[in-house]
């Protein structure tokens, strides 16, 4: 097999058409529903909530029996309030969910540590895990919803929601509203916020990392045979090579996540929707590397603005994991010669 030939060798209208492709899938998998991700610090008291109409996940972690984690915000009559909170532990210890406001019906009893504020009542809600879990194909995951509440408020006011712990360290989602909009950052900084939730909530670092760093190698193991690839001699040439490495990377992650997910929920048909987002990371990858690979010493114009679009590209689809559409951009502008 020549240099350059294989399924990166692609006709010039690959890149063309592998950019439209992308696009139509992304039209098509963004209509489904998303939460903005967030990460809680663990030293504040509490979260305050700017937007509780707008659709959150926050990602917690419970250390121990009776700890409240709380969320507030300020809702207005009319408002609707949805809340829900999920666990990933099939065996563990369920959370109580606490919702605390002027106006809402007294419903249970607050475990001890949960305050209630003046002209408040609570509506208590002891979380009960479903016999299967439920699959997200967003941030692909199984999780186990076991409490929710969609009501409408009656009064303005400071509205409460309290995550109290029943037993040792429990990792949970708890999502607040239901209008499913995103900030240019909040969608930018979205797979770095994944990331981070799966570590903090202490999934096996094997399952977070190994796909990474086994592209990783197949991508050093390609720089062992630069020889027969002129353009990996070249500052552009190796810094478009990094690029489709990582975008292939933050791929297969998102694919050894679904399967782990899948392997908990059985076949469900919303993983359709992760394989699409599997696809839109995968084509700026494919691109880069086409152009790092070619058998031509030669750089064009329309190359370099390929390696621009697949970075732009990659940064709206979670390609990367930020660096590697940084580093497609980079190697737009770098010398492409030895």
């Amino acid at each position: 097999m020549s240099p350059g030939s294989g399924i990166l060798s692609l006709s010039s209208r690959a890149p063309a058409t592998l950019l439209l492709a992308a696009l139509l899938l992304f039209f098509i998998a963004t209509p489904v529903g998303a939460h903005a991700p967030v990460v809680p610090g663990e030293d504040s008291p509490a979260v305050t909530v700017m937007d509780p109409l707008k659709s959150w996940a926050f990602y917690g972690m419970l250390h121990g029996v009776g700890e409240p984690d709380l969320f507030r915000f300020t809702m207005h009559g009319g408002d609707r309030l949805v809340v829900s909170l999920q666990v990933a532990d099939p065996a563990g210890p369920v959370p109580v969910l606490v919702i605390t406001g002027p106006g809402l019906p007294h419903q249970g009893i607050p475990p001890e540590g949960v305050e209630i504020p003046a002209g408040s009542s609570a509506v208590v809600i002891r979380g009960v895990r479903p016999p299967m879990p439920s699959y997200e194909p967003f941030a692909p995951g199984a999780a186990y919803p076991v409490a929710e509440l969609d009501s409408v408020v009656t009064v303005d006011g400071e509205y409460r929601v309290a995550v109290v712990g029943t037993g040792g360290e429990v990792p949970y989602v708890l999502a607040i509203g239901y209008l499913e909009e995103f900030s240019a950052a909040e969608w930018v900084m979205v797979p770095v916020t994944v990331l981070h939730s799966r570590i903090v909530q202490g999934q096996a670092l094997p399952i977070l990392f190994s796909p990474f760093f086994a592209m990783l190698i197949l991508g050093a193991l390609l720089f062992l045979y630069r020889d027969h690839y002129p353009r990996l001699r070249s500052p552009a040439g190796i810094a478009a090579a990094v690029a489709g490495i990582l975008m292939l990377g933050s791929a297969a992650g998102t694919l050894v996540q679904m399967f782990w997910a899948l392997a908990a929920t059985g076949p469900e048909a919303t993983a359709l929707v992760t394989g699409i987002l599997i696809v839109l990371a995968a084509i700026p990858g494919i691109l880069c590397l086409r152009i790092a690979l070619s058998s031509s010493p030669s750089w064009t114009g329309r190359e370099r603005l390929t390696l621009v679009a697949a970075g732009l590209l990659a940064l709206v689809v979670w390609s990367g994991f930020l660096a590697g559409p940084v580093v497609a951009v980079l190697a737009a502008v770098l010398p492409g010669e030895r």
